[in-house]
């Protein structure tokens, strides 16, 4: 992304979370790029900085994973679900695995 695209770009994992100094690229930053669980924990615990109403777009890798306690069913149940739509980033859901919930046969 950084080589391909003129944004201010950050990565943010669990360590990155807990680190002021991270914190502050990450709040600077144009693009984040986040694992599940890291994402949950800046909304948690830093939501003075952020929120889910400052993002355009969440990418959500492997979203067949979104159901039940998952990071990503807590951060759509608690933080993008109680947002106006007019606030809601768009979602693109990406999966390997479209049928996995499948209760019936589809062939």
């Amino acid at each position: 992304l950084r080589i391909n695209l003129p944004y201010k770009i950050a990565t943010a994992c669990q360590t990155a979370a807990k680190s002021e100094e991270a914190r502050q690229e990450l709040s600077d930053a144009q693009i984040i790029v986040a694992t599940h669980g890291s994402a949950l924990e800046l909304l948690r615990h830093y939501s003075n900085t952020f929120y889910l109403s400052r993002v355009n777009l969440i990418v959500v890798d492997e979203c067949h994973h979104s159901i039940g306690n998952h990071s990503y069913a807590v951060i759509f149940r608690n933080y993008y679900h109680v947002l106006s739509k007019e606030l809601r980033p768009h979602v693109l859901g990406l999966t390997a695995s479209p049928i996995i919930n499948i209760k019936k046969k589809v062939i």
